[in-house]
């Protein structure tokens, strides 16, 4: 579908972030725990389906299949002990605990709080499974959506967690002075109306079809607290905060302990948790420091389990892998474990379409074939990161295999660095300077520079244009006074909506008003369209578009998702597949005793 450019498509991992929705049946969607039969992998890895026939998930996924509303059997290890208190690492411990103050819970707050949904991050592939929303369905116009929560479920003062407590929570949310919420702005400006038909059943109501709803509430961006505290706190729109430990009272996996101010921030394990196969660490501490070296100390010394990531430079993390080498199969000391898990986090090119020279879809060619992606995630990003071209091969675009067959994507760069000095030199343009906007970050920046060698071993003369300050730097990005700028991007959630969004009308990331009329009335239907299968077809010409059109093409482009770094000790049982965030309930993991 991407012509000249991207092989034969193949959408094995379109759009999983929005499980079994909305299936035609009688005027009314079919709940979100049935699925079309694995007929082919593009009918059962779906989201938003609409099957003619729904059949009911099994226990186990069939043969050639995917399991997608029953919890993945890697967190119902048989074989599981639950056992040992993990170790981990953040740089710094917030003096109050109310989630719904903050847009960045993962680390200190997930473990204590349950969401309405949450992503499987288990698999290779990313899907969203039931959390305190046992099942799920839609309305056939998609606009009011009924969820069923989980029996049992506990506050852990004792309490039962009720379809009330869902609902305060959601308009506290939004309803906050803070402002600080990130899903706030979806459910003010998307949710009409909160129901509680009854204790166990949440309906919501929307102005508009949200193919990307699952997503948002599966983002760590959604807790639930008592109403009976939130009351306490002044009502949903009260300005109080939790800053009193003991006032915590959440439904998550694990149930505050002790923590101390800039020093360590301690859980053990909910005994009453209503989904006891996903947990079997018996508590989580998390020392905490400002300082970088101190963090490193604290995983190459032993003293924590785990790291997420081995430090903020890469000459950090570098120097951590050399004090420590890998684990090789049952060493367990003198060694440690590396990883890397995918982000929302996405590198961002933007040409400046004033420049005349960029004007020529050639030249644009010459510049996508030059920049050395992999480069920059080897050395940069140790891995962690993987070249897209408008979504992420596990939301709907291109798969892996795919990219890395693009001109312009590839590892080995001798071929597309030979094809943009031919066409520079047709163009009379061989060896033509550019200059790049100096980001103000250390990893942009170095990242930048990879990306410069790149384009001098495609017939370009490359240097940095250096501002006097940040807030110049800041100024001149804004208005488009550059010739190109590579910065970093962070989606607040995953979904294919949330990365074709980039080249609508009036975004923020559009910084030089590049008029993309084709890319916008595509980004505008897959926004209103709950078919995976258009949704797919959409995803497909984008991504031709983005790199094929003549008019709309190359100005402006993700060059790799970035990952986050990790590293563990050989003590912690962890099996981390690509990963969003997420990683801090903490579920399937334990140390061996």
């Amino acid at each position: 579908m991407l012509g000249r450019y991207v092989p034969r498509r193949g959408f094995f991992g379109l759009l999983l972030i929005l499980m079994a929705i909305i299936v035609a049946c009688g005027g009314e969607a079919a709940p979100a725990d049935t699925a079309t039969p694995a007929a082919t992998a593009a009918e059962t890895v779906v989201a938003a389906a609409i099957p003619a026939t729904p059949t009911a998930v099994p226990a186990e996924a069939p043969e050639g299949g995917t399991m997608f509303d029953t919890f993945p059997a890697s967190m119902v290890d048989p074989g599981a002990t639950s056992g040992g208190i993990i170790t981990t690492i953040a740089p710094s411990a917030r003096r109050f605990f109310d989630a719904h103050t903050t847009d960045d819970p993962n680390h200190t707050l997930w473990p204590l709080y349950s969401g309405f949904v949450n992503y499987d991050w288990t698999q290779e592939t990313i899907s969203v499974v039931p959390d305190l929303a046992e099942s799920w369905s839609a309305s056939e116009d998609g606009l009011t959506w009924t969820f069923n929560l989980v029996e049992g479920a506990t506050f852990h003062k004792g309490s039962a967690l009720t379809a009330d407590d869902v609902i305060m929570s959601m308009r506290r949310h939004y309803q906050h002075p803070s402002r600080e919420s990130a899903v706030a702005p979806f459910l003010e400006s998307v949710v009409t109306n909160l129901e509680a038909p009854d204790d166990n059943t949440v309906v919501l109501t929307l102005n508009a079809i949200r193919p990307d709803m699952l997503a948002i509430f599966a983002n760590n961006n959604f807790s639930v607290m008592p109403s009976e505290l939130i009351e306490e706190l002044g009502g949903p729109s009260g300005e109080a905060v939790i800053e009193d430990e003991a006032m915590i009272d959440g439904s998550g996996p694990f149930m505050f302990l002790k923590h101390e101010d800039e020093a360590f921030f301690e859980v053990e394990m909910f005994p009453d948790y209503y989904r006891p196969d996903r947990v079997f660490a018996d508590g989580v501490k998390q020392l905490v420091s400002a300082d970088e070296s101190v963090r490193n100390a604290f995983i190459l010394t032993g003293q924590a389990n785990l790291y997420w990531g081995t430090g903020n430079s890469p000459g950090d993390q570098l120097e951590a892998q050399q004090q420590q080498p890998q684990c090789t199969q049952g060493q367990t000391e003198n060694c440690l474990n590396y990883g890397a898990t995918s982000g929302t986090r996405l590198m961002w090119y933007m040409l400046n379409p004033s420049d005349e020279r960029f004007q020529n879809y050639d030249v644009r060619k010459a510049f996508f074939l030059s920049l050395d992606r992999w480069d920059v995630i080897d050395k940069i990003e140790l891995g962690a990161g993987e070249p897209i071209i408008a979504t992420p091969p596990d939301f709907g675009g291109a798969t892996l295999a795919e990219i890395e067959q693009i001109p312009g994507m590839r590892r080995d760069k001798t071929e597309d660095w030979a094809e943009a000095r031919r066409l520079l030199e047709e163009n009379n343009l061989l060896d033509t300077e550019i200059k790049y906007l100096q980001s103000g970050t250390l990893s942009t920046r170095q990242s930048t520079e990879i990306f410069a060698n790149g384009l001098r071993g495609g017939g370009f003369t490359v240097a940095a244009d250096v501002p006097p300050d940040d807030p110049e730097r800041q100024r001149r990005e804004s208005v488009c006074d550059f010739n190109f700028i590579i910065s970093r991007i962070a989606p607040d959630y995953a979904d294919p909506g949330a990365y074709l969004v980039m080249w609508e009308e009036g975004q923020p990331q559009n910084r030089c008003n590049i008029q993309f009329p084709k890319l916008w009335d595509l980004h505008r239907q897959q926004a209103s369209s709950l078919d995976p299968a258009e949704r797919a077809r959409i995803v497909g010409e984008v991504e031709d578009i983005l790199i094929n059109d003549e008019e709309e093409g190359l100005w402006a482009m993700f060059t790799h998702t970035l990952g986050h770094p990790y590293t563990y000790s050989p003590q912690l049982h962890w099996d981390p597949p690509k990963i969003l965030r997420g990683w801090g309930r903490f579920w399937d993991m334990w140390l061996e005793q």
